[in-house]
């Protein structure tokens, strides 16, 4: 009895307490609003000052004729001849050289040579949406002249290179989907169509000279050789290499194959200014809020007295 007794009372307090910190809120209700809306209205500022980001796509095909090309027999044939034990095409994912190589400082260098990407990377200001170009900072760089009045170090470059570019392997279906994101689309989408043509370009003259020399040891050895096993296995594998460098010709997607072709991004990616507004309201409501129930508590304390 005593029990129930005990329980009832405590229901009763804590009923007591949620309406006296009810009651406590309401009468702060004016300071919890002014707070709230100042949060608000920072998160606001804070969601124009972004810039629009625009992201370019491309979804592409691995193909199986790179560097690796050549039939798992054949390979381990010249691999015996040769007396050479590289990676076999099991052992050394495509994709993941594809990846890794896109992501390098060395291709970073090779578009920069060809393409002059830093000034978009490392000076863009703002994109003029009405004039459709990229607005630099000031003090910077000069477009006129294409100089730098301030120096970066490459390795700062190759990081906001990263953050720029995305790429995900889709393991089950062999595809991978490479993504640019920048403040300009055309930027974006120009670099997608860049990093796509490089990386078959540079496949392609890697293959062909592999197979040049490939083909001239294969001819000097069959020379060397007199018996016919093993002028039949040399002529093989001269026509593996030959069918490789007649891909590299005819093949302008030679290493990867877009099923999806780099798109104009009509609608920005991001930033989500709504959402971030949002958030501010609720996280101002909810900071205020709990703040004065804190204050609450601690003026419930009863004082001590020494």
């Amino acid at each position: 009895m005593n029990t129930l007794s005990s329980e009832n009372n405590n229901l009763s307090n804590a009923y007591e307490d949620s309406l006296q910190i009810f009651k406590y809120l309401k009468e702060k209700a004016k300071n919890i609003i002014i707070f709230t809306i100042t949060v608000t209205l920072i998160g606001i500022i804070y969601a124009i000052s972004i810039p629009n980001l625009y992201t370019s796509k491309s979804l592409l095909f691995i193909n199986d004729n790179s560097s690796s090309g050549q039939s798992s027999s054949g390979g381990d044939i010249l691999q015996a001849l040769t007396g050479f034990a590289g990676s076999s095409p099991q052992a050394l994912s495509r994709a993941n050289v594809i990846i890794e190589r896109i992501r390098s400082r060395d291709f970073l260098m090779h578009l920069e040579e060809k393409y002059n990407i830093s000034p978009a990377i490392m000076s863009a200001d703002h994109y003029d949406k009405k004039a459709k170009k990229l607005v630099y900072e000031s003090g910077v760089y000069d477009e006129a002249s294409d100089t730098y009045t301030k120096d970066y170090p490459f390795q700062d470059f190759h990081g906001e290179f990263l953050t720029l570019i995305g790429t995900d392997y889709f393991k089950d279906k062999n595809l991978l989907r490479v993504s640019v994101t920048h403040i300009s689309p055309y930027f974006a989408e120009m670099l997608v169509r860049a990093i796509i043509n490089e990386v078959n370009l540079l496949q392609r003259e890697y293959d062909f000279k592999e197979s040049t020399s490939a083909i001239k040891y294969l001819q000097g050895l069959s020379l060397e050789v007199d018996q016919l096993e093993l002028k039949m296995t040399i002529s093989e594998l001269l026509k593996i290499e030959l069918k490789k460098q007649m891909l590299t010709d005819i093949r302008e997607d030679y290493s990867i194959t877009p099923l999806d072709n780099p798109y104009f991004p009509d609608a920005k990616s991001s930033p989500f200014r709504a959402l971030m507004t949002i958030i501010f309201f609720v996280g101002g409501l909810i900071l205020a809020t709990f703040y004065y129930i804190f204050i609450f508590y601690l003026k419930s304390q009863p004082s001590v007295k020494h």
